[in-house]
């Protein structure tokens, strides 16, 4: 072990300039540019003529001496940023003898000093000998190794971690704690998390610790215990069996995806199948089943369906079972559904075992490295620059003590060949670096061992959250080293606090214990929102609510329809909300603030103080249309009849003044989960907490409100949840909204019994379209219960004129844009594949469109623009295959392609088919079980389509069906489905002679890694603030309103403007068969779902960059989301690009309004009078045209 300030042999630095070189070997980790910099640093220091240079794309570029001379401006770009992209990295070694010459020719002809290798085991062990030929051989260039792996199997007592390992384990453990808080939130999946870590669990165990899954398996532990699959089966089985007597039938397991490897029998059974593939053995079940040794065949028969067929189809170029392709949560779940239906038969089981999957990959290799990752890689790169200028040579650079201050780490060097032992490989046993696994007597498996009986049955789940680069707990040390070298009272770790369980009819009420909350959770509770100016009083009771005009529909088409269907609520006006100067006072009703326009054309304010009750504004088109509605002006008649609210409207509209008196108000989650919606509950409670008001949660969501299911809300009970990810305070269902009068009567009595003044709904467009039916209904029946929406959902679908962005957008876009850039950095820098990312967001593609915006893909499909062009699924591959040939054609066989998830109902032919998919299973009096049974069906061209698709894509659109029998998007891998086209044509040009690229696609799916995510500093603000608003619609009696907050672009909160809106304003007539069908056939307004804008700001600019980013590498890593620093304040990405006010607008036309009708007051001149006719009757045209025709 050579320390720090020891003598080395042959001191070259003294003074004189060192050349040095690096090279990235191996898979990518977090951290390897930081190597190189510490290296550029060190050299420079010692002499400011030293050169760095960087052998490009792994071990080949040092034999074929393909280098970069790394300057200042190069390392500068690079410092703190993931991936290996700086010079790329490759998994070839030096290691024919021609390779060695080779190494050695370059490095004596550029005169190295020095070469660092990073790289893993097998990287260092290439470097160990290759510093034994060069010794050999007379070669004076020095080679030190840096050890680099996520997979942490690189450690020893001189090397106490490998880099890379930290961020990783911190990148998975933040997608792991927020899919925790999702399945909290429904309680209905068990969600296998499938980890890096082939020959280690060195990830999932650590991965396990941070975040206490209810099992989680260990591939050492599987292997030394002689588990059989059965055994692994059987072992979850009793887990799932214990839960479902609590009523829980959710859960979280972890496993690593070597395991299948380490599981005896399943090689046995993969030897004796390759043997059978090889003899000829039809790949058929009955055909193997009979060739197969007796144990053998019990194995296989013991797998689910789909398994076997994946064992017998997918092969490998030499005819072998892909195992590295095989799903292994797959199929667990598999043997696992089997069990427990064989359990279910005798009467032992009656729960419900639904599982999801999630893969965990490349998004944790190439991601912004953490603090701690930054720091250890940063003092490698001087170790190493140290250990070459001291003439040091085949050493691995040491770093020890790094749980302490990292100006008391230890640096120094271990000889390469102190690691090494003899394995056997390729038939011959070679000296290689030893794979550190996980040591069964070692501590953190000895507390995982101790602690998991009790997370297996105890929801004691921790969401660590994401990387912080600053402020606290950014300089965190991984748990696994906490428990190898500090006392275990010393470890930052909190104690296992189960939950209290609350048994309601299909909900458990579990509330969150703080100890249980993990650093970056705890300190996020200590955030103090801020709020717009007109929200500052913190309280109901200083707020003025500002009485706008009486609003319309969005068609015209539509108002006649819309009068008779909503004859109480349809017209009311919009309201503002602005502070009340006067401290404590009760709220006023005001009418809306008057604007004239100046001659710098600003807006001046004019604000009137009116009634509460029963007044129109005193200027509205009405007033207009008196001044100027004379016999030519028929044209302008359509755009001035209004809809006045009638008296009797005004009359059914309960106005309460809010005063002191309390009041009691129910708040729901309804639909999917959506970050910062606890922050609503929040606000609300805050709100109302000076008038003594009662908040009650409806638990289980839209069901809860039925089975008048209530809590009482709390600062006790919020105190754990403020600013939190997920729902799972009080639960959430899906947004089944009362369609008829026996639902809606269930609604009213939950309101009567519980005395409710007021409802706040959390959720989307079908909540906001529930909400307004279930208004009107209220109303009608005289319910004086006010109905209030607040617009959330990641989806981001309730957006319209109105509402900017839908809470929980902007956060679950950060967390998918820090994957999708995490991902295409590591396809940067392997520069080997092609990344066909799937992005959640039902049919519409806002989530791609901004991800992209904040990632700069190589390709975007989205599906507003396929289905505006109409293009034919031949097309969108052609467009994919066209890009994949063109980067090719420059040598770049890699990319990055963004699919949004309702891609394949924007493609005609498919969205015929699954048309015709979902009209036979409702139509169908006997349950399809089967692909056939469905394509029996189907009309000829629609069979032949999805036969023509991969028997995995089959079985997803014709078995996975949603709750109304419709098909299940998130089921149907979109991407794979395109990945298969594309590949099938680029062979196709291949053959031809077009092509002569290579096409290896990696998908992946980004869904429930966001949906529980804390939330991102705008939507804890936005949040808290809506919750705000509602609370002061409700105490006022507002029903039927949204509660929206717009100009959200400003930099500061304060500055926002906070408003309420009808809901009957956002309804309007389609003609959607699946609307239509969802109500019987029935044609209903709704508030329609906000699609990407082909005319907008933000896809044009995208349209703009097409090219660029197509071509070229423009990848952009926005990093983990921050809560400190600059980017912690940031706004979405759509709203700063659109950059439009609608509201705002509003006023500045009508404050022009008012200047013409000053200035056309009786005694103006004839010109000026005939000019305005003129102009205003032209403009009315074209309004009423419009007005009929948007």
């Amino acid at each position: 072990m050579i320390e720090e300030g020891s003598e080395g042999r042959g001191t070259v630095d003294g003074g004189q300039p060192l050349r040095v070189g690096v090279v990235l070997s191996g898979g990518q980790a977090s951290g390897g540019h930081n190597v190189i910099a510490g290296v550029y640093d060190y050299i420079k220091s010692v002499h400011p003529d030293s050169e760095l240079l960087g052998f490009a794309n792994g071990p080949k570029g040092v034999f074929t001496g393909k280098y970069y001379v790394i300057d200042a401006a190069f390392i500068n770009a690079y410092r703190n940023t993931g991936g290996f992209d700086a010079l790329g990295s490759g998994r070839n070694k030096i290691e024919s003898p021609e390779e060695f010459a080779g190494a050695r020719r370059v490095c004596q002809s550029l005169a190295l000093d020095g070469l660092v290798v990073i790289g893993g085991d097998d990287s260092n062990t290439n470097a160990a000998v290759l510093a034994e030929y060069f010794a050999a051989n007379g070669c004076s260039t020095r080679v030190i190794g840096a050890p680099k792996t996520i997979d942490g199997d690189l450690k020893n007592d001189y090397i106490p971690v490998s880099f890379g390992f930290d961020t990783a384990c911190k990148t998975y453990s933040e997608l792991i704690g927020n899919v925790m808080l999702d399945c909290l939130s429904s309680q209905k999946y068990y969600h296998f998390v499938r980890l890096m870590g082939r020959s280690a669990s060195h990830i999932a165990l650590e991965c396990a610790l941070q975040t206490r899954p209810n099992a989680t398996l260990i591939s050492e532990e599987v292997e030394a215990e002689h588990l059989s699959l059965s055994q692994v089966t059987h072992s979850l089985v009793r887990m799932i069996l214990e839960r479902a007597k609590q009523g829980k039938h959710y859960g979280v397991i972890l496993l690593p995806e070597g395991i299948i490897e380490f599981i005896p029998e399943f090689q046995t059974l993969m030897h004796e199948l390759n043997d059978l593939m090889a003899a000829g053995v039809a790949n058929t079940e009955e055909a193997v089943m009979r060739e197969l040794s007796f144990n053998n065949r019990a194995v296989f028969s013991y797998l689910p369906a789909n398994i076997k067929e994946q064992l017998l189809l997918d092969r490998d170029p030499h005819g072998n079972v892909q195992v590295a392709k095989i799903e292994t949560e797959k199929l667990l779940a598999g043997t696992i559904a089997l069990e427990l239906e064989k359990i279910r038969k005798y009467g032992q089981y009656a729960g419900v075992f639904n599982p999801q999957f999630h893969s965990f990959g490349y998004e944790g290799r190439a991601g912004l490295p953490s603090g701690f990752d930054s720091n250890y890689c940063y003092s490698l790169g001087l170790t190493a620059g140290h250990l070459i200028g001291n003439g040091l040579t085949s050493l691995m650079v040491s770093i020890t003590g790094v749980c302490g201050p990292v100006e008391d780490w230890k640096c120094g060097g271990v000889p390469l060949t102190m690691m090494m032992n003899m394995e056997k490989r390729h038939g011959k046993f070679k000296p290689v670096i030893r794979k550190a696994l996980v040591q069964l007597e070692g501590k953190p498996f000895k507390i995982l061992k101790k602690r998991r009986d009790k997370w297996a049955v105890e929801d004691c789940y921790r969401a660590p959250g994401p990387i912080q680069f600053d402020g606290p707990c950014s300089q965190d040390v991984n748990l696994t080293l906490q428990y190898e070298f500090l006392p275990e009272e010393e470890v930052v770790d909190a104690p296992d606090v189960p939950r209290s369980m609350t048994q309601m009819e299909g909900y458990l009420f579990s509330p969150t214990p703080r100890a249980c909350l993990s650093s970056v959770q705890l300190h996020r509770l200590e955030y103090k929102n801020r709020v717009p100016q007109a929200l500052k009083g913190r309280t109901t009771l200083n707020v003025q609510v500002v009485e706008g005009e009486a609003t319309q529909c969005l068609y015209g088409k539509d108002r006649a329809l819309m009068r008779r269907e909503f004859p109480r609520s349809y017209g009311l006006p919009m309201v503002h909300l602005h502070a009340d100067p006067k401290e404590g006072s009760q709220q006023r009703q005001v009418n809306a603030h008057k604007f004239s326009v100046s001659s710098n054309g600003t807006c001046a304010a004019e604000e009137e103080e009116i009634p509460r009750q029963g007044t129109t504004n005193p200027f509205l088109l009405s007033d207009l249309r008196t001044e100027l509605a004379v016999s030519e002006v028929d044209g302008m008649r359509s755009l001035l009849d209004r809809e006045e609210p009638h008296a009797s409207k005004r009359a059914a509209t309960t106005h309460r003044a809010a005063g002191e008196r309390p009041i009691t108000v129910g708040v729901v989650f309804c639909g999917r989960q959506a970050p910062g919606g606890h922050n609503v509950i929040a606000g609300l409670h805050d709100y109302l907490a000076a008038s003594n008001s009662t908040l009650l949660g409806f638990v289980g969501g839209i069901d809860g409100i039925y089975k008048q299911q209530t809590v009482q809300v709390t600062s006790e009970l919020l105190s754990t949840y403020r600013n939190q990810g997920g729902l799972d305070l009080l639960g959430r269902s899906h947004e089944k909204f009362p369609d008829t009068v026996a639902m809606m009567e269930g609604f009213k009595d939950a309101c009567v019994r519980l005395r409710l003044d007021g409802l706040v709904f959390v959720g989307g467009c079908r909540t906001a379209t529930g909400v307004a039916y279930l208004s009107e209904y209220l109303m009608a029946e005289g319910v004086p219960t006010a109905c209030t929406v607040v617009p959330a959902g990641i989806d981001g679908t309730l957006t319209n004129q109105f509402v900017e962005t839908t809470l929980g957008f902007h956060t679950a876009c950060k967390v998918y844009s820090e994957l999708v850039g995490n991902t295409a950095i590591d396809g940067a820098s392997a520069k080997k594949y092609w990344m066909f990312l799937r992005l959640m967001g039902s049919n519409v593609s806002n989530i791609a469109l901004e991800v992209a915006l904040r990632s700069a893909p190589n390709l975007i499909l989205l599906a507003e623009d396929v289905d505006a062009s109409r293009k034919s699924l031949q097309e969108v591959v052609r467009e994919v295959a066209d890009l994949v040939s063109a980067r090719a054609a420059r040598n770049r066989h890699y990319g990055t392609v963004l699919v949004p998830e309702g891609l394949v109902l924007s493609i005609p032919e498919i969205a015929v088919l699954l048309q015709e998919i979902d009209v036979a299973f409702r139509e169908s009096e006997e349950e399809l079980t089967s692909v056939e049974a469905v394509v029996s069906r189907l009309t000829t061209w629609s069979a032949a389509l999805l036969r023509s698709m991969p028997p995995y894509i089959q079985v997803q659109m014709t078995k996975a069906r949603s709750s109304s029998k419709g098909v299940q998007l998130s089921a149907i891998e979109t991407e794979r489905l395109l990945c298969h086209f594309v590949e099938t044509e680029l062979n196709r040009r291949k053959a031809l002679g077009q092509y002569k690229g290579s096409f290896t696609p990696v998908c992946s799916f980004l869904g429930y890694q966001a949906r529980g995510s804390l939330p991102s500093n705008f939507d804890c603000n936005l949040g808290y603030s809506m919750g705000g608003a509602a609370a002061v619609l409700v105490h006022t009696g507002r029903t039927g309103y949204l509660a929206t907050i717009t100009g959200l672009k400003g930099v500061e909160e304060e500055d926002w403007k906070v408003a309420g809106v009808p809901l009957t304003a956002m309804l309007a007539y389609d003609e959607l068969e699946q609307h239509r069908l969802a109500y019987n056939g029935q044609l209903r307004p709704r508030v329609p779902a906000k699609k990407v804008d082909l005319r907008g700001a933000a896809y044009k600019f995208l349209m703009g960059k097409r090219q660029l980013w197509g071509m070229h590498d423009m990848y952009e890593n926005s990093g983990p989301l921050q809560f400190h620093g600059l980017t912690a304040d940031d706004r979405p990405a759509t709203v700063v690009e659109e950059d439009r006010d609608y509201l705002e607008e509003l006023e500045v036309l009508h404050a022009a309004l008012r200047q013409v009708r000053r200035a056309c007051r009786p005694g103006c001149s004839s010109a000026l009078l005939h000019l305005a006719t003129k102009s205003i009757l032209t403009l009315t045209d074209v309004v009423s045209m419009m007005d009929e025709t948007v």
